[in-house]
């Protein structure tokens, strides 16, 4: 199995590193895990791809950061969401992990979660980048047990183990992302919150 490098490196500005950042990610989108470089991903930007080997290392290190970026990202985004109740909390948590942010960013999401299945299939060799995934599925599950422990704590939901029900939420939305990045079944995503909204959901309310 292959490790990358620790992350050693001087922090770069902030503005420097979302606008890397974002090119890293438009990158991955073009190219994939297996077609991105260093250089391709520089293209994607307007710094040099000296400065982001200055920064990142590696297009394993770049990969990385990009990674965490948009998980934090996604959480800053559901923070700041107006919800009504703890029931609309948690189906914006999950409406968003299953669609993405918007009606108008749906075809880059979706482009994006295919390269995430490229990345998922390298996990299984690259220690750092499945400890990455792993640590960005927990602070997703985390959001979800929090929106579930509010809703106890409101008496919108009965007397249930927040952690557990976070676990079964986050594999809903894996599996209908893998159906439809894989097998291109486009209302998997639909299908899940469903299920979400007819079975999962009762099953939570503290309403007869």
């Amino acid at each position: 199995m292959t490790t990358s490098p620790g992350r050693d490196r001087p922090e770069p500005p902030a503005d420097t590193h979302e606008e890397l950042m974002e090119a890293g990610y438009e990158a991955l989108v073009e190219h994939g895990y297996a077609g991105l470089s260093m250089r391709k991903i520089a293209e994607h930007s307007e710094k040099s791809h000296s400065l982001l080997q200055h920064y990142y290392g590696t297009k394993d290190g770049v990969v990385l950061a990009v990674l965490e970026y948009l998980i934090d990202g996604y959480l800053a985004d559901v923070q700041t969401a107006s919800v009504e109740s703890p029931v609309e909390q948690l189906r914006s948590d999950l409406e968003r992990s299953l669609f993405g942010p918007s009606d108008e960013a749906s075809e880059r999401f979706w482009a994006f979660q295919t390269a995430l299945f490229e990345l998922r299939l390298e996990a299984r060799e690259n220690d750092a980048i499945r400890e990455q995934f792993a640590r960005g599925e927990a602070r997703v599950a985390d959001r979800f047990a929090e929106s579930v422990r509010d809703g106890v704590a409101a008496g919108a939901f009965r007397e249930v183990d927040p952690e557990r029900v976070a676990l079964v939420l986050r594999d809903i939305v894996d599996t209908a992302r893998l159906r439809r990045v894989v097998m291109d079944e486009r209302e998997a995503p639909e299908r899940a919150l469903w299920a979400f909204e007819t079975f999962v959901l009762p099953g939570l309310r503290t309403e007869a």
